[in-house]
């Protein structure tokens, strides 16, 4: 109800109450009486002086579970808990000094000892000669509720729209499912693809040795037949197995609900929730659970998916940096952004040193031309044969590298080129090394006088040198 109707109620009942005298000498008092009390609102008087209820109507009398008897005389104290009396009592004198004409949430107590949430609209008024303080109670406990699961719900779809970590998220879902009204207890779990079980993702609101027994449900358990009929299911631990039951003595748990979590039809997770004081999930909470659990099966499914790309990024990241070849990211211009722990190695520069350099500025510079040309073609071309350059290393000395470098693109632009290369060095001096032994010992074989033959296991002679004449040479050789 909106506050102007309840204002037009509260005026509505100040001129029934004020003008009680004249109308019950015109029309019997259980007429006015059946008047009053078909208000829907509660209505209560308390006179200003005393703050002693004098008049109450049926409404108030079920609101608050009181007889009319037992209201009327009384303090207003009896309305409220003890611990809100002190700002129960500033309002009231407020509104009888017509400082505010209305109170937001005061906290009311009914008979039995329950607690409920209250919005008052008072109005002045004169009743038998004394200054009376009419209020028009309103119960929103309900509304706030409402109004606070909606906050909670909306509050967590901004939040997990934006959300980047699966697992920091199901943290923070479960922490947040505590406060939806009747929730003590919250727990993600994941459907296991290779075993048909249920794996626990997250939890709150249970101790550690607990958790331990609830970390997996094998696919034969009660719990994974109850997820498998696909729909939400609410009730008491009895309801759920004999081990809900056990454990229910040590968690405290009354009421259970286990909620599936779908993404195209499918049932990915779970959300499960206990209770520790109510005897089932109110059904406010279960609507707002269930609104929750319709929104998390796209949220889960899209942070796993950037987790797989993650971690699959991570092993590629991890290998590139401890490859056997160097591996490097340049940018178009050639000034180098990456470079691994082997290419680090071979031209001894740390990370840092190395993006102060260039593709071009490495190479040696008797190889700087035609680097410049092949790096050209590069750009332009989807794949380049590998390639040796002389290179420079941090101390000056002279690396020999074979490199195979390709145009890097994302989303269709140009960002890079990536290079791959080995340090050939040794082998390309070792290499001169055996030709040159290779040449001395040919110059050797050629001037020694004595014949020298090589023959084959089979007999054949494939090798003569020069002594001896060239008619015996070409005689034997064959």
């Amino acid at each position: 109800m909106c506050p102007a109707m309840m204002a037009s109620r509260c005026a509505v009942a100040k001129r029934l109450l004020s003008s009680s005298r004249q109308v019950a000498m015109e029309q019997p008092h259980e007429q006015l009486r059946a008047i009053y009390d078909s208000i829907v609102d509660a209505l209560l008087v308390a006179d200003v002086e005393t703050r002693r209820l004098v008049q109450v109507n049926r409404a108030a009398c079920r609101m608050f579970g009181y007889e009319e008897s037992e209201l009327v005389g009384s303090s207003i104290a009896v309305l409220h808990p003890a611990d809100e009396l002190e700002q129960v009592y500033r309002f009231f004198e407020a509104m009888a000094n017509g400082r505010v004409g209305s109170a937001q949430d005061l906290r009311c107590r009914r008979k039995d000892g329950s607690e409920f949430l209250a919005e008052i609209l008072a109005n002045r008024l004169t009743l038998d000669g004394r200054a009376c303080l009419l209020g028009v109670f309103r119960d929103v406990t309900q509304a706030r509720a409402a109004a606070d699961l909606l906050r909670i719900q909306r509050d967590l779809a901004v939040w997990l729209a934006a959300a980047a970590d699966l697992h920091y998220a199901c943290d923070y879902i479960v922490r947040t499912l505590r406060r939806v009204p009747g929730v003590d207890q919250a727990a993600i779990y994941q459907v296991d693809q290779a075993s048909g079980g249920l794996k626990l993702m997250c939890i709150d609101g249970l101790a550690e040795p607990v958790v331990e027994e609830v970390r997996y449900f094998g696919p034969e358990t009660k719990f994974v037949q109850v997820v498998k009929q696909g729909m939400p299911v609410y009730g008491r631990p009895a309801d759920f197995s004999q081990r809900a039951v056990a454990m229910s003595g040590r968690t405290k748990v009354t009421a259970l609900g286990i909620i599936p979590i779908k993404q195209e039809h499918r049932t990915i997770a779970v959300l499960g929730v206990g209770s520790c004081g109510e005897e089932e999930i109110p059904i406010n909470s279960r609507h707002a659970l269930e609104t929750i659990a319709s929104h998390l099966g796209g949220v889960i499914a899209r942070l796993e998916a950037e987790q797989a790309v993650c971690d699959a990024e991570h092993k590629f990241a991890n290998l590139v940096e401890h490859a056997a070849a160097g591996y490097a990211e340049l940018d178009p211009q050639g000034r180098i952004l990456y470079a691994n722990k082997k290419a680090l190695e071979i031209f001894g520069y740390t990370l840092e040193e190395a993006r102060q350099q260039t593709f071009e500025s490495i190479v040696d510079p008797s190889d700087r031309q035609r680097a410049r040309e092949n790096w050209q073609r590069t750009l332009r071309a989807a794949h380049s044969e590998p390639r040796e350059y002389k290179a420079l290393a941090s101390d000056g000395s002279l690396r020999e590298i074979l490199l195979a470098a390709a145009p890097l693109f994302i989303r269709g632009q140009l960002v890079g080129v990536q290079a791959s290369f080995l340090d050939i060095t040794a082998r390309r001096q070792a290499e001169r090394a055996l030709s040159e032994q290779e040449s001395r010992l040919s110059l050797l074989l050629t001037n020694l006088l004595d014949l020298v033959l090589i023959v084959q296991e089979d007999g054949t002679i494939t090798y003569a040198n020069h002594g001896g004449s060239n008619t015996i040479k070409e005689q034997l050789l064959g």
